[in-house]
């Protein structure tokens, strides 16, 4: 396949090579759509895969005690020869273990578990470039001396990866002069930590889904452009982000606010969140919110992405 010997070719590259010597890369990962629309061949975005927790740690232990699930997913879903980009996402467990703090047992205990899982993977998969989703993390109101030791406390984790993806999503609305420091903040430290490795971060085009009004809206468009392009002025000793991925679970969320009749019209789910509803009743009117919609707003995030961190000018909004 074409784009993964591409794909290669710029992981491998941007290892030793400043990061404005190299063109910045748009990585897909939103999912439900298929592969990246067409609107985004032109800006030469490149399909990566994330494995999700569920195929390693499916009860959120912290321990990796299922590798027979792991080889499944491989299996079924990683070719055997795949040299692109494998993103492995432990959040459950792990999480809890890491903010405990170098020198802890549980600590010490997520760096081995991390690490016995990128091995594995790397040993069956050798050709992909591999790294986990979210390290390093910020916590988003603090970012002090001991957040940069549990940080830093990674760096064999890091070193052991072939590429860092910290999440940069954007959390609320209005908040460009915070979101600017802690994510420039968290980018310089991942820049750091990933000793010349290339830095992807993780954006989405709709504010982070937390309990706030503004949860599952489309984020607006000058807002989107802005925070990547923020993402992307990150600096550490030279270097920058070798790009950003995207990432997004429309149809999923589709079809946590929607159910279909045997008629086949779609009616609002009575158990789904309020503002899961209100997000998309915002956005389209009820009962059309489907693939094709979901594809349009990919096409515009390709779109936009393109004009955030490639400068190619994007006309129009969502």
């Amino acid at each position: 396949m074409r784009w993964l010997a591409a794909l290669a070719a710029i992981v491998i590259a941007a290892h030793a090579v400043p990061a404005r010597a190299q063109a910045p890369v748009i990585l897909w990962d939103l999912h439900g759509v298929g592969d990246p629309p067409d609107a985004c061949a032109a800006l030469g975005v490149l399909p990566s895969l994330i494995m999700y927790q569920g195929a390693f740690d499916p009860e959120g232990t912290g321990a990796w005690a299922r590798p027979d699930l792991t080889a499944e997913w491989l299996d079924a879903t990683v070719p055997a020869d795949y040299d692109g980009v494998l993103v492995l996402d432990w959040e459950a467990g792990i999480m809890d273990r890491i903010a405990a703090g170098p020198g802890s047992a549980l600590y010490d205990g997520a760096v081995r578990e991390l690490l016995r899982l990128l091995a594995f993977v790397k040993t069956e998969r050798p050709g992909a470039s591999v790294g986990y989703y979210d390290l390093p993390y910020s916590d988003y109101w603090r970012q002090d001396d001991a957040w940069r030791a549990r940080m830093r406390g990674l760096g064999p984790v890091f070193d052991a990866s072939d590429a860092l993806f910290p999440s940069a999503y954007d959390f609320y609305p209005g908040e460009a002069v915070r979101d600017s420091a802690r994510f420039g903040a968290m980018i310089e430290l991942a820049l750091e930590l990933a000793n010349g490795k290339p830095v992807f971060p993780y954006t989405h085009h709709r504010y982070h889904h937390e309990e706030t009004p503004s949860g599952y809206r489309l984020i607006p468009r000058d807002e989107y452009v802005r925070h990547v392009r923020a993402l992307m002025r990150a600096e550490w000793n030279g270097r920058r982000p070798a790009g950003v991925v995207a990432w997004g679970e429309d149809v999923y969320f589709h079809g946590r606010a929607f159910a279909r009749r045997e008629d086949g019209a779609w009616v609002w789910r009575g158990e789904v969140g309020d503002r899961v509803r209100a997000a998309y009743r915002a956005e389209i009117p009820e009962g059309v919110f489907a693939a094709d919609h979901a594809a349009r707003i990919a096409a515009r995030v390709c779109c936009l992405l393109g004009e955030a961190v490639l400068g190619v000018p994007c006309p129009g909004g969502w």
